[in-house]
């Protein structure tokens, strides 16, 4: 897979994973988050990054959505996931 997944750590307590790229769209810079899914519910004893380095556990929730848009100043900071945990659910 030569694109990376990241979860994105929104404004007003959004939290999605995907495949982040980033993109010129009618002048300005924004990211756009592919194969994307809401993290509704972490599930996880250890925080976010417990997520991001061992993949979902059986209490993470996540919800499917579609490609997100997502301007620069929207995101407080990125999380690096780990490949093998997530690209099944990720690139499937």
């Amino acid at each position: 897979m030569s694109k990376e997944i990241f979860i994105a750590v929104l404004d007003r307590g959004w939290v999605f994973i995907g495949i982040r790229e980033k993109e010129i769209i009618e002048g300005k810079h924004v990211w756009r988050l592919k194969n994307c899914h809401c993290i509704r519910r972490w599930g996880t004893t250890q925080g976010i990054g417990e997520i991001s380095i061992h993949g979902p556990t059986k209490e993470t929730v996540l919800d499917k959505c579609n490609d997100l848009e997502i301007g620069y100043r929207s995101v407080i900071f990125w999380i690096k996931c780990n490949q093998e945990k997530w690209e099944n659910i990720i690139c499937s």
